[in-house]
């Protein structure tokens, strides 16, 4: 009897100490686990007007899983306005520069789904250009307005202080350009690189903004000290070095074209290589400059242009008068970039060159200054834009009035395939 009652006893600490240790597990699973796909997409959805679109974010596992992705699992992170969108330490920052006039930083939560996660205002700036994230503390942005590039905390997306560059400003500057009489009305900051601790910020100078006219034709560039800016300081013009141009190239800086495409570039060697592009190509089109689409330089070490190098990018492309927009660096001296076709304009929407299917991708090569074209594909290529380079294939998006998807392009090869369709305009990010 005694040997039963001790092996009911034995049998029920067994089971106590099962239970607890299953209890243990089912603890253990309820922690939070982060679902972190490798890939983002971004889809931009237009609804009204040329600058009115929706933005959708979704996470995706695998390239090559589904041949179509629409928007009813995306989350919506912006609706009605324009904006780019950048991607830095695994946060995507929605720099909306037309309506809001805010930036709003976005994170995956524990089931991979993006949150917003915090906001700045840029209304002080008017339209804000593409911001440049220096560090998880540190980043800047520039617009059309105030002189003055904000400081912001991209981890707390607070404004820390300001650069004031009002002493070195070209404002009211009379160029008598494009006419007797035109000065300098609209000085905006459109992008910025950093080299040797120097910010390197493209501005462009405009006669008026609704057709982008440019007030000179010129490439400007503002340099400014990193050593000297103090982050938290309301003034820092005491950082700034110099304004440089140069008169081959007209118009630095992409000022989110594209949702977020970049026109400046540092490569390995340490080399500045920036897109003139004449207004994404309309000062071209419309006749107000004849200088060609041209890549220029500005050499490690040096805070001046290169007089010694000169890309004339239509040339190698379509040819003299075609535009070329865009300057997705993949390494190495290689970059895409679309060339217009300007017998494909629509005569009767002065836009045309900007929103129409009227493109086709090339890869450049800034060391023996040659290219490639990618296919025959029309697309909007000023409008569908960004590129995610990984493995060596680039990911190039594609938009015409029909259809939205990714090439997936073969770098060494060229040899490409038509990846998944997309519902609106895609930018695809890899988010780890």
């Amino acid at each position: 009897m005694k040997t039963i009652i001790k092996n009911i006893l034995l049998l029920a600490l067994t089971g106590i100490l099962i239970s607890s240790c299953s209890s243990d597990d089912d603890s253990s699973s309820d922690t939070p686990v982060v679902k972190d796909d490798p890939y983002t997409l971004l889809t931009r959805v237009q609804t009204g007007s040329s600058v009115n679109y929706n933005f959708y974010l979704q996470s995706i596992s695998d390239l090559d899983k589904e041949l179509s992705f629409t928007n009813e699992k995306a989350v919506e992170a912006m609706a009605g306005g324009a904006a780019g969108v950048y991607l830095f330490d695994n946060k995507l920052y929605i720099n909306e520069y037309a309506t809001s006039k805010s930036i709003t930083k976005w994170s995956k939560n524990d089931k991979g789904v993006y949150v917003s996660d915090g906001a700045i205002s840029t209304k002080e700036i008017g339209f804000a250009g593409n911001p440049y994230f220096l560090d998880k503390n540190t980043a800047f942005v520039g617009g059309s307005s105030a002189s003055k590039i904000l400081i912001f905390n991209p981890s707390t997306m607070t404004k820390t202080g300001v650069i004031d560059f009002s002493n070195h400003s070209r404002l009211n500057e009379l160029t008598d350009f494009p006419s007797a009489g035109g000065k300098v009305n609209i000085e905006t900051v459109t992008e910025m690189v950093v080299r040797d601790n120097h910010l390197f910020v493209g501005v462009f100078l405009l006669n008026e903004m609704q057709a982008f006219t440019p007030a000179s034709l010129s490439s400007d560039i503002l340099v400014i000290d990193l050593n000297k800016v103090d982050v938290a300081g309301t003034d820092n013009s005491a950082a700034v070095v110099k304004w440089i141009s140069d008169d081959r190239g007209v118009g630095v800086g992409s000022w989110n074209s594209g949702s977020g495409s970049s026109f400046m570039t540092v490569d390995e060697k340490g080399d500045i290589y920036l897109l003139a592009h004449n207004m994404w190509g309309g000062a071209r089109a419309s006749g107000v400059s004849s200088k060609p689409a041209c890549v220029l330089r500005i050499k490690k070490g040096s805070l001046d242009f290169d007089k010694e190098y000169y890309f004339d990018v239509e040339a190698v492309s379509k040819g003299d008068g075609n535009s070329v927009v865009n300057m997705e660096y993949a390494g190495n001296g290689i970059f895409f970039a679309t060339s217009n076709d300007n017998s494909a304009i629509n005569p009767d929407d002065p836009y045309s060159f900007y929103l129409d299917p009227i493109a086709q991708w090339y890869q450049f090569n800034l060391y023996d200054k040659t290219a490639k074209q990618v296919n025959d594909t029309y697309t909007k290529g000023a409008w569908a834009s960004k590129i995610l380079f990984d493995q060596n294939k680039a990911y190039i998006p594609y938009q015409n009035k029909t259809e939205s998807y990714f090439l997936e392009v073969d770098m060494t090869s060229m040899k490409s395939n038509k990846k998944f369709s997309t519902v609106g305009a895609p930018i695809l990010f890899k988010s780890n």
